[in-house]
């Protein structure tokens, strides 16, 4: 036995499929399919179900399964899954280290200059790196 409940918690009907034993002898482990395919299941639902079962017992004697809910994610879950893998592909091609907010601070220009022991680019007194230009 199965039904739908949408995501507002609206109870669809519920839908009985059987499964015919009558041909497996007196005694069989079933393994049964659930078709949701046609059951008009929207993102955000939930399919619930329990199996029943009867032997042929002349009082026959009945069981029945816990309640199980299969819950389908919802769009917003769906988007958020697909932008975290689009994340995930976009960082795995990107070969750049990840980005911390924090820059060195000999990052950008002159970075590969020589320094001499002082700490200053070589070729100017001041540090900064490039020629030096006349004061005209």
């Amino acid at each position: 036995m199965s039904w739908r409940v949408s995501r507002t918690g609206r109870v669809g009907e519920q839908v009985r499929e059987s499964l015919d034993v009558a041909s497996l002898g007196d005694r069989a482990i079933v393994q049964g399919q659930l078709d949701a395919e046609h059951r008009g299941l929207f993102p955000g639902d939930t399919l619930r179900l329990f199996v029943e079962a009867w032997d042929n017992a002349p009082t026959p004697h009945q069981g029945r399964s816990a309640e199980i809910a299969l819950r389908l994610p919802s769009m917003e879950e769906l988007r958020a899954e697909a932008r975290a893998a689009a994340r995930g592909v976009a960082s795995a091609a990107d070969p750049s280290p990840p980005r911390t907010g924090v820059e060195r601070p000999d990052a950008g220009f002159g970075a590969g200059a020589q320094r001499n022991p002082d700490g200053q680019t070589a070729g100017r007194p001041d540090g900064r790196s490039g020629s030096q230009q006349s004061g005209r």
